[in-house]
């Protein structure tokens, strides 16, 4: 499953993260990545729970912090967690999730929000 804010395809999102599948640890960084992504291999067909949160959505001075917890049980068990950038300081008004192959099913995806 990827993520992209105001749908922005340009080079603006990095991220670092550690995740472990089985009895395999590793971590990674990468930039010029064209959305934000999960720790890797989301499976639409597996049980999978993901928390992203987007730090200061409505600020307009800084770049955007995203954090992401997850965890996936099937074929191949994996939790993970990662920090990710969206070079940007444009306010979030646009979040379109959607994945690579597979469909999601409708109720896939909450929105929850705090009103300050």
């Amino acid at each position: 499953m990827l993520i992209q804010v105001n749908n922005d395809t340009a080079s603006n999102y990095s991220r670092m993260g550690m995740y472990n599948s089985g009895s395999t640890p590793a971590s990674f960084a990468n930039t010029n990545n064209h959305y934000v992504a999960f720790t890797g291999g989301m499976d639409v067909s597996e049980a999978n729970l993901s928390i992203v949160q987007f730090m200061d959505y409505s600020a307009t001075d800084k770049h955007k912090t995203i954090l992401v917890r997850e965890g996936r049980l099937g074929s191949e068990d994996q939790m993970g967690a990662l920090a990710q950038r969206w070079a940007n300081t444009s306010a979030i008004n646009t979040i379109k999730f959607y994945v690579t192959s597979g469909t999601l099913s409708a109720g896939t995806i909450s929105l929850y929000g705090i009103e300050a």
